[in-house]
């Protein structure tokens, strides 16, 4: 009876461990549907200054672009970068739970046709 107990007592803590972290951090629930979109990084983006708990400063590069998904499906995506990045470059962003998890360079012929057209108008 004391093990049944226990086990009941470990599955509820699991259980519950698990509902917290879906719940409270979405964007690194393995178990949430990544999407990604396709973007051009133009030249506007607004800086956002802040310090660490050292007190040094740094700035965060804050973009918001049209993205693109593989059908041609349109969504503003907002992300930040620590640096300036190359104007008129191609990313693949990724995102889960509406969050952005990565961001990398692609080529345009890496990008989906339906996506493709959309972004080069």
């Amino acid at each position: 009876m004391k093990k049944l107990i226990a086990l009941v007592f470990v599955f509820a803590l699991m259980a519950g461990v698990f509902i917290a972290f879906i719940n409270y951090a979405p964007e690194h629930n393995p178990f949430s549907k990544k999407e990604e979109y396709y973007v051009q990084v133009g030249d506007k983006y607004t800086v956002e200054k802040s310090k660490t708990d050292k007190g040094e400063e740094y700035a965060n590069y804050m973009y918001t672009l049209p993205g693109f998904d593989e059908q041609g499906n349109k969504r503003d995506i907002t992300f930040n970068g620590l640096k300036v990045l190359r104007q008129h470059a191609y990313l693949k962003i990724s995102l889960r739970a509406d969050t952005v998890i990565s961001y990398t360079e692609v080529q345009l012929e890496d990008i989906p046709d339906a996506a493709k057209v959309k972004i080069s108008k």
